[in-house]
């Protein structure tokens, strides 16, 4: 997949984590406020967060591709595909169609003079490609969602499902936070669509979470061959591994790339095989440990952590005793 296509995704993604984290926490911290306070204020917050977060996904995927002149055609497209309903495919789909546009207006209207050309940008070409855009969307909506849906929303054999979730959770732990990770997560939020729970956004998450996870447990089992600075970097890596964030592991596999990801690889391949076996889903695209609550079949999620972070632990303090002893 095009280097290009997944950074302008990622950059969408990279300005709506922090959304999911914060309506996430408040979430778990709703319940213990009184009933007029969650309703009152919590609440509503929840659910605008909520609202935002595709367009605020659409605005940046655009600014990405078209500068400045995507963002209020992208938050009006994000608005407008949350109000339908239509999902992440969608808005990736109708963002960079529309930010795509903006570019070729530009082009057209570059040759124009500079007051002219103000107009055009600032009225005309938001105003076009915001119509245009939207009316795509409503036939889009018309003619696939409500005559082809059955096709879109064929089930997914359940031994599939179960493949899908060993393999994006293993490519989690492939680059730590390049291409291919990139890539699952997106497959990951791309199987979000109409707001399902997903197995495999689930896989994904545990998969992304299990090597900072395992690096820092192998510290406990194998203290003596982490020096004092690792010993502090891995102490971070819980923080990196409940929080989903799996580039925290890559100061400990620089050394030995190729072995030490082939570990973590297996064990987030093993991680992804429990979440499937249990069914666990989830409808948040990011959050680690705080969204644990508000999945379906939570405890396999639980589990897949333990057991992909321990065999992990294990497999890694095996290799650097091995390695001791070769030396």
């Amino acid at each position: 997949m095009n280097k290009y296509f997944l950074s302008h995704i990622m950059h969408g993604l990279t300005h709506v984590i922090p959304l999911l984290i914060i309506s996430g926490l408040m979430l778990v911290i709703r319940p213990i406020f009184p009933i007029n306070i969650q309703q009152d204020y919590l609440t509503p917050i929840i659910e605008f967060l909520w609202i935002i977060l595709l367009p605020i996904f659409s605005a940046f995927v655009m600014f990405s591709i078209s500068d400045r002149p995507g963002i209020v055609p992208g938050l009006v497209i994000g608005f407008f595909i949350y109000y339908l309903n239509l999902g992440y495919i969608t808005v990736i789909l109708f963002s960079f169609m529309a930010a795509y546009m903006i570019l070729g207006m530009k082009k057209i209207v570059s040759t124009m003079i500079l007051s002219i050309k103000s107009i055009f940008s600032i009225i005309f070409i938001p105003a076009i490609v915001i119509g245009s855009s939207l009316l795509f969307i409503y036939l889009w909506h018309l003619l696939i969602t409500q005559y082809f849906m059955t096709l879109l929303n064929l089930t997914i054999p359940y031994g599939i499902v179960i493949a899908l979730s060993v393999i994006l959770a293993s490519m989690m732990s492939y680059d730590f936070g390049g291409p291919v990770n990139k890539l699952a997560f997106l497959i990951g939020v791309i199987s979000l669509q109409y707001n399902e729970p997903s197995i495999l956004m689930a896989a994904v998450m545990a998969g992304g979470m299990i090597p900072p996870l395992g690096i820092a447990l192998s510290k406990l089992i194998t203290p003596k061959h982490f020096s004092q600075e690792e010993k502090k970097k891995a102490n971070l890596n819980y923080l990196n591994g409940f929080f989903f964030m799996t580039e925290g592991v890559l100061p400990f596999v620089q050394d030995d790339f190729k072995n030490k990801r082939i570990l973590c690889m297996i064990a987030s391949g093993l991680t992804g095989l429990i979440i499937a076996l249990f069914k666990t889903k989830t409808t948040f695209p990011h959050g680690g440990i705080i969204i644990i609550p508000f999945m379906d079949q939570w405890i396999g999620f639980v589990i897949a952590l333990f057991i992909g972070s321990i065999a992990l632990a294990i497999a890694y303090s095996s290799l650097l005793f091995k390695k001791s002893k070769n030396v």
